[in-house]
């Protein structure tokens, strides 16, 4: 792998993080699983976003996954010559926390708009 090759998955993961970045610090704009049950909320509208963030983070796990793929491939054939081992480990480790806390965030917003669908089910009675 040339410097070209190495700069551009540094490129890479810099933009996973700022993306990261930005999912996570939007996402707390919805409100927590203890706040559906305490406040009046527009609930359909609520729905939309809870969907929307879901879909947006499954975007970036698949993104995130791709990237972890070519790191890994790409490192495996040439980290000996040019990829240092623990730049390689290093950003194979902050992709894996990221996806996993994406995986963490869906289960999250799974469970929130569970609580949101029961709201609008009791509202139907």
């Amino acid at each position: 792998m040339n410097e070209k090759q190495e700069n551009q998955y540094k490129e890479l993961i810099a933009k996973a993080k700022a993306s990261y970045d930005r999912f996570f610090k939007d996402v707390k704009y919805l409100p927590s699983d203890d706040e559906i049950d305490d406040i009046t909320i527009n609930i359909e509208n609520m729905q939309d976003k809870i969907q929307a963030k879901a879909n947006q983070a499954e975007g970036h796990m698949k993104a995130l996954a791709q990237v972890k793929k070519e790191l890994e491939d790409e490192a495996t054939h040439a980290e000996a010559k040019s990829f240092p081992t623990e730049d390689r480990d290093e950003a194979v480790a902050s992709i894996n926390t990221m996806y996993d806390q994406y995986v963490e965030e869906q289960k999250r917003l799974f469970a929130l708009s569970q609580k949101v669908a029961a709201k609008v089910h009791a509202l139907h009675k």
